[in-house]
């Protein structure tokens, strides 16, 4: 009952909104004349259409007389007629005013089919009007969406003490039942992060609760609303007539959705700092709207096709710019649908989003022209101008960045660290991401996200797993150049993301796993410095398969001995093979100068008394031996950390990252004595 209340207050809130796009048509005095055209246009027209345009009168001053006796009768019969609208609107089409007009022997005309006419059109101008009510309620859905998503990130943003203390003080037993079930999970069992069987990302359950609101008002406004008059005199028959209207509606909902789904995937998407919401967020939803314009333009198309063809007019509009247009967006759908599945996208990605973009523009250039002479092109302008802004956006922050060298190296065989230098000028905060441009040849036009952590000296430093790709690319010339490390130009542009204002909560618990340290590290770094904050308790866990994973990230686990309220744990799942590399860990760990002067990019197996060396060079950090047990280790910190709130940071592998948050909304519905909030800094598309 609540939610057809709340469906309810939505489409009446589009229903106001609709007033204010253009009123043409609309009152009954234009009705009245549109019928009164109809009803007395036979013999004068061909085909006397059921339009406002009235300047095929205006060119026969018989044609004229015979409507103005109509429409000065039938007006004056209106309750509400108004005989001036009438004359305004001679006056504007003919140019020329209403009395030079005479119609005094004007002939008689058919009150039925005036009557039929008037009930068509005033079918034609609802199903219309329908179709704006629709089209708006998708708009004030999002609208709605966003905006309490901002308020509350933006209440986070500035007062994050007073909305945590908010959160103890209302922790009832519905509240917790609502994190627990709704906020927190996976829409299904755990899985959210990591790809399923058909290599997709489910969204979260409020997300899919978002987005299955959002379908479902689609749904609504696609197929409820029509009126349907017997014997319309615009259509030989009810099918013709319904084929146009669902046409028509489907055609308008997705005008509507547009720019919002153009928004939506694009980096510099103004309603990321707004809500704070995560871009692969963004991106899911920018998915999911893309599969629904895609059924709705071929909804259009179908409806559209067979009413021309129902009609007997298909072979005239075959030769019309607007029918070539529809078969060209109808095909484009189609390649949309097809190049957008998860196979062609997570093989070959960069040909995936260089084929996305063309078939991008081409699908709003055409969108364009075969919308070009109705007031809905404002929308298409409205994506142009979004689309426009996101590029120079891009290119404002590449330059201020500028091209800069940098050197890249591998280490222990798995991860290319990347250092460069940046203007002091250029901000930086935790969690930060930039996507970087590896100018050579071969990878110039490619850009890819990674998160970065910056140095004392200001440098950045990104940890980059080596996987296929640029990333293999970079690597397999990395391996030729000496001590496999090179100096190449780069550019980053950026910083992208959100930072989280963990300094509120009094407990700091962080999981990572391999290459996703970089960001939880960045924050406990930035909360341990922070001098009003030492009463804070950082624990900081790091997953990591070999020993010489640390040799990449060895420098800035040494920085955290000198903050006492911070406790280091490090996982080593393969902890008695005892592989280690030869950079990054302490000399006296490498028992031979030979073995010093090796490349940092290559491992060897060690005896025990080196790890222990390793062990002793980091007494601040603690190296557990195997793979965690997530969920004891969760339910373990949360109960040490039972007094006040609790921040949990997520950034690993996505099953880890999924375990955790299971585990967290499982704890949520049972902790009654604190606030317990969830983050997960991993992203994924």
């Amino acid at each position: 009952m609540r939610i057809s209340k709340g469906i309810g207050a939505i489409l009446l809130a589009s229903e106001a909104t609709a007033a204010l796009y253009p009123n043409n048509g609309q009152t009954d005095t234009m009705k009245t004349m549109v019928a009164c055209k109809r009803a007395v246009g036979g013999k004068y027209e061909q085909q006397s259409r059921l339009s406002a345009d009235f300047s095929a009168v205006c060119k026969n001053s018989s044609y004229m007389a015979d409507f103005l006796n109509c429409a000065t009768v039938e007006i004056k019969r209106l309750p509400q007629g108004n005989m001036q609208e009438l004359s305004a609107t001679i006056q504007q089409t003919c140019q020329q005013p209403l009395p030079k007009y005479q119609y005094a022997g004007a002939s008689s005309y058919s009150t039925s089919l005036f009557q039929i006419a008037y009930k068509s059109y005033d079918a034609k101008v609802h199903n219309d009007t329908a179709s704006v009510w629709a089209g708006t309620a998708v708009l004030v859905y999002w609208i709605s969406i966003v905006g309490l998503g901002t308020i509350y990130n933006l209440l986070n943003k500035f007062v994050p003490r007073q909305i945590v203390s908010l959160k103890k003080t209302t922790n009832n037993a519905l509240v917790r039942k609502c994190r627990q079930t709704l906020t927190i999970p996976a829409l299904f069992g755990m899985r959210h992060s990591e790809h399923n069987a058909w290599g997709e990302i489910i969204p979260t359950r409020l997300e899919s609760l978002i987005l299955a609101g959002f379908f479902t008002l689609v749904v609504l406004g696609a197929a409820l609303g029509y009126r349907s008059v017997p014997g319309n005199v615009a259509y030989t028959n009810r099918t013709g007539e319904m084929l146009s209207a669902v046409g028509h509606r489907t055609s308008t909902i997705l005008i509507y959705l547009v720019p919002f789904t153009f928004l939506f995937g694009t980096r510099n998407n103004v309603l990321l700092w707004l809500t704070g919401w995560k871009q692969s967020t963004f991106f899911a939803f920018h998915k999911t709207m893309g599969h629904i314009l895609i059924f709705l333009a071929l909804a259009h198309f179908v409806g559209m096709y067979e009413y021309f063809r129902r009609e007997g007019i298909l072979p005239f509009v075959k030769e019309e710019l607007f029918y070539k247009l529809g078969i060209t967006l109808a095909v484009l759908m189609v390649l949309f649908f097809i190049q957008t599945t998860s196979w062609f996208r997570r093989r070959v990605y960069e040909i995936f989003l260089i084929f996305h973009i063309a078939l991008a523009a081409a699908f709003l250039g055409s969108l364009w022209h075969h919308i070009a002479s109705s007031h809905f092109l404002v929308f298409c302008k409205a994506t142009v101008g979004l689309w426009a802004i996101d590029r120079v956006i891009r290119l404002i922050r590449l330059a201020s960045f500028g091209v800069r060298s940098a050197t890249i190296k591998i280490v222990s065989d798995e991860t290319l660290s990347l250092v460069v230098d940046k203007n002091s000028w250029w901000p930086t905060f935790p969690g930060a991401y930039g996507y970087v441009y590896f100018l050579t040849p071969a990878l110039f036009w490619q850009s890819h996200p990674f998160t970065f952590v910056k140095d004392k000296d200001g440098y950045l430093h990104f940890y980059i797993k080596v996987k296929g790709g640029a990333t293999k690319i970079l690597y397999n010339r990395l391996l030729n150049c000496e001590n496999q490390e090179t100096v190449i130009k780069v550019s980053v542009e950026g910083p992208y993301g959100n930072y989280n204002r963990l300094e509120a909560y009094d407990n700091v618990l962080l999981y990572t796993g391999g290459n996703g340290i970089p960001g939880p590290f960045a924050y406990c770094k930035h909360l341990a410095t922070n001098a009003n904050e030492k009463s804070q308790f950082i624990k900081l866990y790091w997953v990591i398969r070999n020993w010489h994973s640390l040799d990449w990230f060895y420098e800035e686990l040494k920085e955290l001995a000198a903050f006492s309220n911070v406790a280091a744990v490090v996982y080593v799942t393969k902890y008695s093979e005892a592989k280690i590399g030869y950079k990054h860990i302490p000399e006296d760990a490498s028992s031979t100068s030979e073995e010093k002067a090796a490349s940092a990019g290559q491992v060897r197996v060690a005896s025990f008394e080196a790890i222990k060396l390793i062990q002793e060079a980091l007494p601040h950090v603690e190296f557990r031996e195997g793979r965690p047990d997530l969920v004891g280790l969760v339910q373990a910190d949360m109960d040490e950390a039972s007094q006040g709130s609790t921040a949990i940071m997520t950034c690993a592998h996505p099953a880890m990252c999924d375990t955790i948050r299971a585990e967290v909304a499982r704890t949520v519905g049972t902790k009654s004595s604190r606030t317990v909030d969830f983050f997960e800094e991993i992203q994924g598309w």
